[in-house]
């Protein structure tokens, strides 16, 4: 490295007072609004003590952006005389130099690192790297910068403003790279560039987005994942209408929301997005003791979350073999055969889907799968491939919902030209939550429930588990936890087979949202009991519950008891 191994203080101020300098030669007119890169890797070994403080560095490359702006041309017309200077790593370097050498390509970067990996810094770095591209290039206008509370803003802006010299309207510096005033929340630039800070947060329903009526040439928001949860990023996007293509760098933390994780999956599978991980050992500014004691302090899951950016669920998750990037995908186009209607034999021809069906006093939930042999397995896997959920109606209601389902999309359950039960089309067999003999058991159903199945056009409905009698077959109790260690089996057993997935669209979308939702919240109390809360608008149980009636029957055996 060209530059004397002292720290970045040190380097900042005399880059200071050469651009001090610079400004009284010529009247003000020019100003060095350059910034040297100084790309770095961590070395314990051989590496010098650029920054005081932080582990020992080597040299990988120098790069420069900017230069010498004429405030009248309003043009770069040199070279820097003494740039401000940024230690960065490898994986931040590649990203600012991409923004400085492509500032309005369209896209979108969702920055996902582990705690501590830096990445408020890089956005924040990211920001005046696209100012000075634009400059060069001679567009001129204003610039998003969002954070979903005024609390988080306040902290981007500080940020920002730690990068590079900037003053207020109450202190002057010659040399400063933009004043920020600090009532409307604006930064301005001798470039003639406006960053225009904003909370996405609504004060009221009434009051309307916090970003609307800006026009932007690019937006950098800061922990995307709850500006999502502001409903928010539709108006962030309506803003970028300042050039024709525009710039998004956001950073984004992982959290346990459904909602978010199917915004960033529907993004990351788009074209415009692109989602970077930054991982913590792709920051060489922090002591690797400092993650090696971190880790062994933490709980895997929180090591998982905080030190490899990876998406965990909640602390007491239920359903913990499910993985969102395993087990949600489409059905694959090649390879795949539907062995529904072998796998179901046993309890009659014809039968095309699987129905799970759990009855609720407040929701009525029914999720449609499907059997299908993959190339080179010789078990059959299931894909839940459809969800119908009814909330405050009639069980009539509901199988009157299902049914047009059933034949609109699924094809069974059709009638013939006379209006009758058509007598060879395929047919849908639905597995229910058990009855209950006396109808006076609160927690299960009784016989109606199946009664106005039969009746309402779907006739083939079972329990989801039965018992031998003397003299007949009765409805039995399906296990709660013994159902639920025969999920988590499906979706991953020890040898790591999956055999349970969910169908999702070409943007991975969930065809069964709420059953993403209800596998990925639930949680276990503080006793480790699960699906123990009330049951309420916000019970997740009842879709797992309908998963569960489904494949008991079938998928039994596969935890070392005897099939129904």
């Amino acid at each position: 490295m060209a530059q004397p191994a002292h720290g970045l203080t040190q380097l900042l101020r005399s880059a200071l007072r050469t651009r001090s300098e610079l400004a009284r030669d010529d009247g003000g007119r020019s100003i060095d609004l350059g910034v040297e890169l100084r790309v770095v890797r961590q070395d314990l070994e051989r590496g010098d003590a650029y920054l005081a403080g932080k582990p020992p560095l080597a040299g990988v490359a120098v790069h420069r952006v900017g230069g010498i702006w004429d405030v009248i041309e309003r043009r770069f017309v040199g070279e820097s005389a003494s740039p401000v200077v940024w230690y960065v790593g490898e994986r931040q370097a590649q990203l600012l130099l991409a923004i400085w050498e492509r500032p309005l390509d369209g896209t979108r970067t969702m920055l996902i690192s582990a705690e501590g990996g830096g990445k408020t810094v890089l956005m924040s770095q990211g920001l005046w790297v696209f100012i000075l591209a634009l400059s060069r290039l001679g567009l001129f206008g204003a610039i998003g910068a969002t954070a979903p509370t005024h609390a988080r803003l306040d902290t981007f802006v500080r940020t920002v403003c730690e990068q590079v010299p900037v003053d207020s309207a109450h202190e002057d510096k010659p040399d400063a790279f933009g004043t920020f005033y600090t009532a409307s929340k604006d930064l301005r630039t001798p470039t003639g560039h406006t960053v225009q800070f904003r909370a996405t947060k609504r004060a009221s329903a009434a009051t309307g987005s916090p970003v609307q009526g800006f026009t932007w040439l690019g937006s950098f928001d800061d922990e995307l994942q709850d500006s999502v949860e502001n409903g928010a990023d539709p108006d962030i996007e309506a803003r970028l209408r300042g050039a024709r293509d525009s710039r998004r760098i956001c950073t984004a933390t992982a959290k346990d929301s459904p909602s978010w994780r199917l915004f960033r999956d529907s993004k990351g599978s788009g074209v415009d997005w692109r989602i970077e991980r930054i991982r913590f050992n792709e920051n060489p500014f922090v002591w690797p003791e400092h993650w090696a004691r971190m880790q062994r302090n933490v709980s895997l899951r929180e090591w998982q979350r905080r030190g490899l950016a990876m998406d965990v669920g909640p602390e007491r998750m239920v359903y913990t073999a499910w993985d969102r990037e395993q087990n949600l995908r489409p059905v694959p186009h090649i390879g795949a055969e539907d062995v529904t209607g072998q796998v179901l034999a046993p309890w009659g021809p014809r039968f095309a889907v699987l129905v799970g069906h759990d009855p609720g006093k407040l929701c009525d939930v029914s999720l449609v799968l499907q059997a299908f042999r993959l190339r080179g397995q010789t078990r059959p896997v299931w894909w839940v491939r459809d969800e119908l959920t009814t909330e405050q109606t009639t069980t009539e209601q509901h199988v009157k919902a299902l049914l047009d389902r059933l034949r609109s999309r699924w094809s069974t359950n059709r009638l013939d030209m006379r209006g009758a039960p058509a007598a060879d089309g395929p047919l849908a067999l639905v597995r229910a939550d058990p009855y209950s003999n006396s109808g006076n058991d609160a927690s299960r159903p009784d016989r109606s429930v199946y009664t106005l199945f039969r009746r309402g056009g779907i006739p083939n409905i079972m329990p989801a588990a039965l018992r031998p009698s003397v003299n007949e077959t009765k409805a039995a109790t399906v296990p709660k936890n013994a159902g639920i260690d025969m999920v988590n089996g499906l979706l991953c057993n020890s040898n790591g087979e999956r055999r349970l997935f969910v169908e999702c669209d070409e943007h991975r979308q969930p065809m069964a949202p709420r059953l993403v939702e209800a596998l990925e919240m639930s949680e276990r109390n503080g006793d480790g009991e699960a699906e123990a809360t009330r049951k309420d608008g916000s019970d997740l149980s009842h879709w797992c519950a309908a998963l569960r009636y489904a494949l008991w029957t079938i998928e039994r055996p596969r935890v070392g008891e005897a099939a129904a």
